[in-house]
């Protein structure tokens, strides 16, 4: 029996370790199968997995979670951009392990690993639930590597005189975009069960190397777009985005964090609760933000004094 490999899987999670416990729960049923069928146990026996707090890949993403919350207390801009670099270098390049609509397709398909067989995706999955619900969507803001590649991306562009704003009414429009990529990938899936629909995803792909044809394309571009439009993926057509800002509606503890300055928001956020913050914190130093598509203050028009001759 040849090996078993993931060559030919259209799209998991975009996780490295997501993709190993798959393949290990694969494994096993095909042992099981084999053995109950044909008396004769097919492949390798896995080796033992060790718990949770020896697992270096768990421990360094729990330790970089809990460091979030300082972080984002602080709301200064220069912690946050070390932060991400981290996130960028753990989650990103060396676990590859983002959150994509896949997990949603899967979640909401009850089609997830055990807490046991994947405990690093369960502590991301349930950080990312549980700030989204307490403080809005600061997955999208501090932790998400994508996010991340793109801030860093963005803050280059500004250095070199690129950053762009698109016209406010466009861009407000275009934003839906991401609402409608979100329910047209969960209905697919719904419909045919599969989570190939949702492959689209540069985020999927960039961490794996896996940029061959269309979706190198896609990729190229988005990571181009990022230099001259902040964040050009996360506010127009990110489906875990879309879903993640729906938390800015609740956000039930957001007033233990720092507070926002939100007449210095560069990206058309107009009150706390507005559904297209992505929780960035960049309001606060405003070190990074520039509002040369903001009308300027209207002043109140002096009264004309007619003379009367009297």
């Amino acid at each position: 029996m040849a090996p078993l490999t993931l060559d030919r899987v259209d799209a998991l999670s975009g996780a490295t370790l997501s993709s190993r416990a798959a393949l290990e729960a694969i494994s096993r049923t095909a042992r099981a199968a084999g053995q109950t069928a044909f008396g004769r146990a097919f492949g390798a026996t896995p080796p033992p997995r060790p718990p949770p707090w020896e697992q270096p890949a768990v421990v360094a993403t729990a330790v970089l979670l809990l460091a979030f919350f300082p972080v984002w207390r602080s709301g200064r801009d220069t912690p946050r951009l070390l932060y991400q670099l981290a996130v960028l270098a753990v989650l990103g390049l060396w676990l590859n392990t983002p959150l994509t609509e896949v997990d949603l397709i899967n979640l909401s398909l009850g089609q997830v690993a055990g807490l046991t067989e994947n405990p690093l995706r369960w502590l991301l999955i349930g950080f990312a639930a549980l700030t989204t619900v307490l403080l809005g969507p600061v997955w999208c803001g501090y932790v998400c590597p994508f996010g991340a590649l793109q801030e860093l991306l963005g803050r280059i562009g500004r250095r070199l005189g690129l950053r762009a704003y698109p016209d406010r009414p466009v861009e407000t429009r275009v934003r839906f975009l991401k609402y409608l990529l979100l329910t047209a990938v969960l209905l697919a899936a719904w419909w045919t069960g599969e989570s190939r629909h949702a492959a689209f995803d540069p985020m999927q792909h960039v961490f794996a190397g896996r940029l061959a044809g269309w979706l190198g394309v896609i990729a190229v571009v988005t990571l181009l777009a990022a230099l001259v439009y902040y964040r050009f993926w996360c506010r127009y057509f990110c489906p875990v985005g879309a879903f993640l800002n729906l938390g800015n509606k609740l956000a039930l503890a957001q007033h233990l964090g720092p507070k926002r300055q939100i007449e210095r928001c560069d990206l058309g956020v107009t009150d706390d609760f507005d559904v297209d913050c992505i929780r960035c914190h960049r309001c606060i130093d405003a070190v990074d933000v520039g509002l040369p598509h903001r009308p300027p203050a209207r002043t109140a028009a002096k009264p004309i004094l007619e003379e009367t001759g009297e």
